[in-house]
This record gives structure tokens, C-alpha cells and sequence, in this order.
């Protein structure tokens, strides 16, 4: 359309411009024929002499309004033509940036797209992996269940690649210790991090796990015993915790309901505080939250305690004075 445009202004143009130039000879073949006029009148047997005249003075006058005006017009025409093209240059551009800016609307509702698709996906998997950290909890849990988890969880970054522990049972201070290497090892120990034994997956099912966890605490005068719903429910809340603060990964320990251990800080994620297990001033700094008006008391205790027996005082730490 745009050409058919183009062409019918080009043929306009050449009419207008032969238009004008015919006008021209019109206009001098008047004043011309007004001249010769005189003459043809002198002979004999013409016209008379008033008529003559009369013809002269209108030859004279037509031709030169043609020649005035034509100019004007030819003006005119090149005035025309400049807003033509001034008219085709901006519609031109004009048409040149609605198509740019279809062209990257289009790409935002591509990008747009893309972006939602992604955080479509993402929450699909944080939901599926929030799933299967509660199912650990249920009446009825696996060996398989808990192999899938802690690979989950390991793959994820959320557990430490040490394993994540929890408390056997509400009565004793042993732990289970939850690691992924090419299969599911469960490990108990000690508060500290002493290991008493350590079982495969494939060895056993989740009765005879903590049935052989009762026997092998039995000689060592626990008091009290493993318990199975304690610690699986321990696991997943665990879990479930360094899935929800980011700040809490890799998690080694969650000691409800504020405070997490890793390998690097004692972490309270939900008010974004941590302390470093190698700073300096380590010792006076349990002085030193323990005045924060939001502090957990018992679960920092706890925290604090388990941490010293996981990552012990170095010899400068010992040193510091405060």
C-alpha cells in the first residue's frame, strides 16, 4: 500500500509539473499572438479596427495571467511536494517505531513469560520438597522416604554435606546423625559429635534402626531411650526450617523453635543474626545476646551448648578477655 501511495504522489507530481509547463506555452502563445494581431487587423477586408484592438488587449491580458500565475502555482506544487515528503518521512519513522515498539512488547511478554514460567516451577518443587519433609513426620514412614529426603535436602544445600543431626529422644542427649553419600548412613552419637554407631540403608529397616539404637545405648547407662516418632518428627521440622530461612544452610542442627547450627554460624534466621564459631570474642558474645529482647533463652542455651562440643574454642578464643 505504502508504494501505491508513493507512485500515485510521483504521478501527480509529473501531471502537475507538464499542467504547469503547458500553461506557460499557453500564456506566451497568447502575448505572442497579441502582437501579430495589429498586423492581421492593417490588411484589407479583415476585421475592423476596434475588434482588432479589442482581440490584442485580451490576447495581451490572458497571456500575462498565465504567465503570473503559472509561477505561482509552480510554487505552490514545490511547497506541496516538500510537505509530501516531509508527511512521508514522518509517517515512515513513525511506522518504523510503533513496529520497534511492537517488536519489544512482544519480547516483555516473552521475557514475562518466561519468568513466570520459572517461579512456576521453582514453587512447584519447594511444594514438592515441603511434601515430602512432612511425610518423614507421618504414622507410616520409610527407609525410602528418608533416603529421598535427606538426598533432597542434600542436593538443595539445605543440610550440611556432614549430615543434618537431631535428638534421639526427648529424655537423652544422643543424636541421629542424617547423611547422603551415594546412600542413606545413619549415624548415633554423641552431644559432641562422638559417633557409637552407624547403619546403612539397605542393613535395616526403621524398626530395626532404633530397635539396634536402644540396644547400643544400653550399656552406656542412658537414661532413656530412642524414640523413633521424637526424632523422624525432630528431622522434619529440620528440615522443613532450612527449607523456610536460607539464612540457616547448610543446617547441621535446628534447636526449636529460634535457633540453628551450621557449620560455620550459630544462626537465629528470623531476625537475621548470626555468630561465627571462629570470632574472637565468641564467649562474651553469649553474654552479649542473651540481653536482646527477642532472645529465646532455652534455645539458645541449648544452641550455644551444642555448638561449643561441634566446633570447640580455639586457644586465642580461650585467651580473650572482655
Amino acid at each position: 500500500m505504502t508504494s501505491n501511495v508513493r507512485g500515485s504522489r510521483w504521478l501527480d507530481r509529473v501531471t502537475s509539473k507538464q499542467a504547469i509547463a503547458a500553461t506557460c506555452v499557453v500564456g506566451l502563445v497568447c502575448i505572442g499572438a497579441s502582437f501579430l494581431t495589429p498586423w492581421i487587423a492593417s490588411h484589407p477586408g479583415t476585421a475592423p479596427v476596434w475588434l482588432g484592438e479589442w482581440i490584442e488587449s485580451a490576447l495581451l491580458g490572458l497571456g500575462t495571467t498565465i504567465l503570473l500565475v503559472a509561477p505561482i502555482e509552480f510554487v505552490a506544487s514545490r511547497l506541496q511536494q516538500r510537505v509530501d515528503d516531509v508527511e512521508e518521512a514522518t509517517t515512515g519513522a513513525l511506522r518504523t517505531t510503533f513496529e520497534d515498539l511492537d517488536t519489544r512488547v512482544e519480547g516483555l511478554k516473552d521475557l514475562s513469560d518466561l519468568s513466570d514460567r520459572v517461579d512456576e516451577r521453582l514453587a512447584s518443587e519447594r511444594a514438592d520438597k515441603k511434601e515430602l519433609f512432612e511425610s518423614i513426620a507421618t504414622d507410616a514412614p520409610t527407609m525410602e522416604t528418608l533416603s529421598a529426603a535427606i538426598e533432597a535436602a542434600l542436593r538443595s544445600n539445605l543440610i550440611d554435606a556432614a549430615g543434618v543431626r537431631v535428638t534421639a529422644g526427648p529424655e537423652i542427649s544422643e543424636r541421629f546423625r542424617f547423611e547422603w553419600n551415594t546412600k542413606l548412613v545413619v549415624t548415633l552419637e554423641s552431644a559432641d559429635g562422638k559417633p557409637i554407631k552407624s547403619w546403612a540403608h539397605e542393613s535395616m529397616d526403621l524398626v530395626a534402626l532404633f530397635t539396634d539404637a536402644a540396644r547400643c545405648l544400653e550399656p552406656l547407662n542412658v537414661w532413656g531411650k530412642p524414640d523413633p516418632a521424637y526424632a523422624l518428627t525432630r528431622l522434619s521440622e529440620t528440615l522443613l526450617f532450612a527449607l523456610k530461612h536460607p539464612l540457616a544452610r547448610p543446617t547441621v542442627e535446628y534447636i526449636p523453635t529460634q535457633w540453628a547450627i551450621t557449620s560455620t554460624y550459630l544462626v537465629a534466621p528470623s531476625h537475621a543474626y548470626t555468630i561465627r564459631h571462629d570470632r574472637t570474642d565468641r564467649r562474651w558474645m553469649e553474654t552479649h545476646v542473651k540481653q536482646k529482647p527477642w532472645i529465646d533463652h532455652d534455645s539458645f542455651d541449648e544452641a550455644s551448648a551444642i555448638a561449643l562440643g561441634l566446633f570447640p574454642l580455639a586457644e586465642d578464643q580461650h585467651k580473650y578477655h572482655f
